[in-house]
This record gives C-alpha cells, sequence and structure tokens, in this order.
C-alpha cells in the first residue's frame, strides 16, 4: 500500500514538472516569435529610411519600392500585435502608431527630420527587444 501511494504521488509530480515545462516551453516560444518579428520589422524600418534619404535626397522616385516596404511593415506589424501578449499591447500599439505616422508623413519632412524620425522609432523597437529579452 505504501508503495502505491508513493508512486502515485510521484506520477503526480513528474505530470506536474512536464505541465510546467510546457507552459516555458510555450512562453519561451512566444518571445523568440516576438524577437524576431521586431528584429525583422526594425529591419524593413531601416530600409525604408534608406529609401525615404535616397528619394528626398536626389528627389528620385522610389514610389514603388517605399509602398512595398510600407505594405510589408504593416503587416508585420499587425502580425506583431497579434502575438504579443495581452499585457504588453499598448507598448506595441505605440510602436504601431509610431511607424504609421513615419510612413505616412515622411514626404513632408526635410532631410534631417526623417533621419530623427526614423532613428527615433528604430530605437523604440530597440527598447522593445530589450523589454523582450529582460523580461
Amino acid at each position: 500500500m505504501f508503495i502505491l501511494v508513493t508512486i502515485i504521488i510521484s506520477l503526480a509530480i513528474l505530470a506536474a514538472i512536464y505541465q510546467y515545462s510546457q507552459r516555458q516551453q510555450a512562453i519561451m516560444q512566444r518571445q523568440y516569435d516576438v524577437l524576431v518579428q521586431l528584429r525583422e520589422l526594425l529591419h524593413l524600418t531601416h530600409q525604408h529610411r534608406r529609401i525615404t534619404h535616397l528619394s528626398l535626397l536626389h528627389a528620385e522616385d522610389h514610389t514603388s519600392e517605399i509602398e512595398r516596404l510600407q505594405q510589408e511593415i504593416s503587416v508585420h506589424s499587425n502580425h506583431l500585435i497579434s502575438t504579443v501578449h495581452l499585457d504588453n499591447k499598448p507598448m506595441y500599439r505605440i510602436f504601431q502608431t509610431k511607424l504609421a505616422e513615419v510612413m505616412s508623413n515622411w514626404p513632408n519632412y526635410s532631410l534631417s527630420r526623417n533621419q530623427i524620425i526614423h532613428g527615433k522609432t528604430l530605437r523604440h523597437g530597440m527598447f522593445l527587444i530589450d523589454e523582450v529579452v529582460l523580461g
């Protein structure tokens, strides 16, 4: 009888440890997905800054390339919002708003203002990456 109770308790403990590890693995996978998406958004934003800089500097027409990048940024931003935990969504919505502002207002900016606004947005994205890594 004592052996049976010990085995049942041991199996219950093993099941609890297994459930905990599965939950932790799911949390880690979500954090990894958020990091990958943030990294991709930063890369796309950097490309947007580069192309808009060239467009403003040389008055060249890169409209199709800029529109493609803006579309990708919007898709990745929406996917990021759907991936993050409910508690963190406001931070990512602010980031999404900043991205939308940059994408819509860049033709009105001077060359230096364009660099400054893109830089602030990129730093905000890096801050979010830092929050995910530390949190």
